[in-house]
C-alpha cells in the first residue's frame, strides 16, 4: 500500500495536539476532535479528549465539537463521539440550557451565519439545496446553522476551522472549498487555515491534506 493512502498511526493526533503553532491547544483539540469523530476513530478520539482535558481544554468546548459531528457524519457517529467524550471525562454534567439558541431566533441567526460563510454565493447555494428538497434547505438553515453552528459556545471562525479540518480528512472537495472561503470570511488567517488542514494528516491519508492545500493556494491566488 502506498504510504499516502495509509491510515495515520493511533498516536498522531496526540502528537499534533502537543505541537506549537498559530492555533492554540483548544483550537487544535477541537479541529482534531471533530475530524476524528466524523471519521469514526472513537478510540483515538477518547485519547485525544483525555489529553485535551488534562491540558485545560474546557469540557464545554469539546461538547460543542461533539454536537457538530452529526452535521458531517450523521447521528450514529455523533452518539459514539459523545460516548468517547464521556469516557474521557469520567462523566458529562447536564447540558447548560443557556448554550442553546432560542427557538424563535434560529431562523434569523441561521440565515445570517449562512450568508456570512457563503458571502455572494449564499443565494445560489440555497437554490441548489432547495432543488434537492425544500425541507432539506430549511433543515440546513434552521437546524445546522441556526440550532447548532450559531450556538454561542464557539465562534464562527473556530467552527469554520473545525469544518476545514473535518472536510479535509473526509475528502469532500466541494464542501471543503466552501468552508475554506468561509473560514477566511469569518476571520481566520491563511496560516490558521493551513494549520487546520495540516491537522487532518493525523486522521486521514496525507494526499487529502495535499489536495486541500492546493485548493487553498488556488483560492488565495484568485483575484
Amino acid at each position: 500500500m502506498n504510504s499516502d493512502d495509509s491510515t495515520p498511526p493511533q498516536d498522531d493526533a496526540l502528537a499534533q495536539l502537543a505541537e506549537a503553532g498559530c492555533l492554540d491547544a483548544t483550537q487544535r483539540a477541537l479541529c482534531l476532535a471533530l475530524a476524528l469523530g466524523a471519521a469514526g476513530r472513537f478510540a483515538q478520539l477518547e485519547d485525544l479528549c483525555r489529553s485535551a482535558l488534562a491540558r485545560g481544554v474546557a469540557l464545554s468546548c469539546l461538547r460543542e465539537a461533539a454536537l457538530m459531528v452529526h452535521l458531517f457524519a450523521g447521528f450514529p457517529a455523533a452518539i459514539e463521539t459523545f460516548h468517547a467524550l464521556e469516557r474521557a471525562a469520567g462523566r458529562l454534567p447536564p447540558p447548560d440550557p443557556g448554550a442553546d439558541v432560542p427557538e424563535e431566533e434560529r431562523g434569523e441567526r441561521g440565515r445570517e451565519l449562512f450568508a456570512r460563510i457563503y458571502q455572494g454565493s449564499a443565494d445560489s447555494v440555497l437554490e441548489v439545496l432547495r432543488s434537492f428538497a425544500p425541507a432539506f434547505a430549511h433543515a440546513v438553515l434552521e437546524d445546522a446553522y441556526g440550532r447548532i453552528l450559531a450556538r454561542p459556545g464557539l465562534d464562527a471562525r473556530q467552527r469554520e476551522l473545525m469544518a476545514v479540518c473535518a472536510l479535509t480528512a473526509s475528502g469532500l472537495p466541494r464542501q471543503l472549498r466552501s468552508h475554506l472561503r468561509g473560514a477566511l470570511s469569518c476571520g481566520a488567517t491563511p496560516d490558521d487555515v493551513h494549520e487546520a488542514i495540516a491537522l487532518a494528516r493525523a486522521v486521514a491519508p496525507a494526499r487529502r491534506a495535499a489536495a486541500a492545500e492546493a485548493e487553498l493556494r488556488a483560492l488565495l491566488a484568485a483575484p
